[in-house]
């Protein structure tokens, strides 16, 4: 983050004071004059000596794709305990970027793409759905190489650009990832989805035309309704296959084990386990022991346990 123009600062300044921050300038509001990289030791340092947690939030507006350096936001999903992170990324301007003959500037390797991840990436560029491909593709890459457990990987729109900003969300806690999920929901307004509507939502099946089921996904009352259908019809494979055992499956893993590639929250799967739990497809099992029949709050230890009996026209019957 090129923080370090005088003219940035002085206007961040400004608008602070404005806005009616100035007697907490210097005091518990910090403006540095530095770029983030030269920055960030300090303010990792700041948070660890405030207590043991570390819960902080690095919002990282960049201009382009480049100025942060995913070696960095790797160090801090290392180094504290809770951070979250809150990365855009300008994913066309960098597909417009990327050719073969590219040689390996900073800016790559800033995002640590060699020449033979640009290749990978260039040899997308064929048919229908190619940049759907390489956006994939580049989503990937940044979450393998910064570490992180948890994701969202879902756009800013803008009615003015035609160009496409990530807002990427990374942490290493189901519970941040949850309720980022649930923010898209509450601003529908301002972003999409470009996958689809359940879970592994940013798969890629070659067998399958890839025009398909990418219908635009603005987190409205359309794209709940198709999120919703698609939880039902896949939750009974899911629990299906983790019953083979009899021990059941706990909310919190089903969860943690799916919700990354997905718009999915947990709020959505909650209201379509106790669908099937209605219809006495499962049985939800609480950490004493007990049953659950008729509550509608679901808890992270609850246990999903088939029945021992279930209808002939069972969803979970395979």
């Amino acid at each position: 983050m090129r923080t370090e123009n005088p003219h940035h600062v002085a206007f961040l300044n400004d608008v602070l004071r404005k806005r009616g921050y100035g007697a907490r300038l210097g005091r518990d509001i910090i403006v540095r004059q530095a770029l983030f990289e030269e920055a960030c030791p300090d303010i990792m340092t700041h948070i660890q000596k405030k207590g043991s947690a570390h819960r902080s939030i690095f919002f990282l507006d960049q201009y382009g794709w480049s100025d942060v350096r995913l070696e960095t936001i790797r160090t801090i999903l290392g180094t504290l305990r809770n951070p979250e992170i809150l990365l855009t990324f300008a994913v066309d301007a960098l597909i417009d970027f990327l050719s073969v003959r590219t040689p390996e500037t900073q800016a790559l390797l800033n995002i640590e793409l060699d020449r033979e991840d640009v290749r990978a990436l260039v040899d997308l560029h064929t048919g229908e759905g190619w940049r759907y491909l390489i956006q994939n593709g580049l989503y990937r890459h940044i979450q393998n190489r910064t570490g992180s457990r948890f994701y969202t990987p879902f756009f800013i729109h803008s009615v003015e650009a035609h160009r496409s900003y990530w807002l990427l969300h990374l942490s290493n806690h189901r519970q941040a990832r949850d309720e980022m999920g649930k923010l898209h929901w509450r601003l529908n307004n301002h972003f999409q989805h470009h996958g689809g509507a359940g879970f592994h939502a940013l798969g890629f099946d070659p067998s399958k035309d890839l025009r398909q089921g990418l219908l635009t996904f603005m987190f409205d009352d359309s794209a709940m309704k198709r999120s919703e259908a698609a939880v039902l019809e896949q939750l009974p494979r899911m629990i299906h296959a983790a019953n083979r055992d009899g021990a059941g499956l706990l909310v919190e893993e089903l969860f943690a084990g799916n919700c990354n590639d997905t718009p999915v929250t947990s709020d959505i799967l909650a209201r379509q386990l106790i669908l099937l739990r209605d219809e006495g497809e499962l049985l939800i099992v609480s950490p004493d022991g007990s049953k659950k029949p008729r509550t509608k709050n679901l808890g992270w230890e609850d246990r999903l346990i088939l029945p021992s009996e279930r209808s002939l026209f069972s969803r979970l019957g395979w």
